[in-house]
């Protein structure tokens, strides 16, 4: 079958992956793998595992990918990914320490490369990573330099910047700009079609409210909900999701 009948199937598995349904992902990439090979279906296959909880088989999927990068000089796409998806990979396991190597190293490489628009979510992802550590200042400094990196209209970037920043000044008990920043970065995933981003900013809105004493109401309120509530992200993710007082 023609290159171009792998491609489509790996733009229909994208598709699928972004907007949270991770099992038609994995099909999609299933079927274009049999006719023929396409190194980015191994990044939406590994996205697709790491949202079933799969995530020792996304890991090996992941490597094969960067192998395949390193071998053909691309500094750019292993800098973003690594930044990027295999940092989240890491988070969605759990496993913050793991997760802030990989997106230090992603970083590093693009900023060694003069590549600005990739690293500024980068950086974003890093600032998550740091900040489910408890590395509360670096993590608002990365917060803010991938926001100031990244275009006013760049969703993805200024969403995660917003979410690090309102937790951490909700740490600090900065509870009214908190809140601002966390409902704003609600506002703007909810321009998106990402079910799984649009639970990820309402669980942080909820941990903001936890934060401010406002428990009842971080539980019981459904902040908007749509099929991306935080229960769905617990239930999506099989409630990897972490504590809110890790870092307290």
């Amino acid at each position: 079958m023609p290159a171009g009948h792998v491609t489509a199937g790996v733009i229909e598995a994208s598709f699928h992956v972004f907007g949270g349904n991770a099992e038609h992902s994995q099909s999609c990439c299933q079927r274009a793998a049999k006719v023929g090979h396409n190194s980015h279906d191994l990044h939406l296959r590994s996205s697709a595992l790491a949202l079933l909880g799969k995530f020792d088989e996304a890991r090996r999927l992941q490597s094969e990918y960067h192998r395949g990068l390193e071998e053909r000089g691309d500094v750019l796409n292993l800098g973003s990914h690594l930044a990027q998806d295999a940092a989240a990979l890491e988070l969605l396991d759990g496993n913050p320490a793991a997760a802030a190597v990989i997106a230090e190293r992603g970083c590093s490489i693009l900023e060694e490369a003069g590549e600005r628009a990739w690293l500024s979510t980068g950086a974003c992802r890093y600032a998550q990573a740091l900040y489910e550590l408890g590395r509360l200042e670096e993590a608002e400094e990365w917060a803010r330099k991938g926001s100031d990196m990244g275009d006013r209209d760049d969703m993805a970037t200024q969403i995660m910047a917003g979410q690090v920043r309102a937790k951490v000044l909700a740490r600090r008990g900065q509870r009214i700009e908190a809140e601002r920043l966390a409902r704003e970065a609600m506002a703007w995933s909810d321009g998106t079609n990402s079910p799984v981003g649009q639970g990820d900013v309402r669980s942080d809105l909820a941990e903001v409210l936890e934060l401010e004493g406002r428990r009842e109401e971080a539980t019981s309120s459904p902040h908007g909900q749509t099929e991306g509530s935080t229960a769905w992200v617990d239930d999506r993710f099989g409630g990897s999701r972490y504590d809110a007082d890790c870092c307290a």
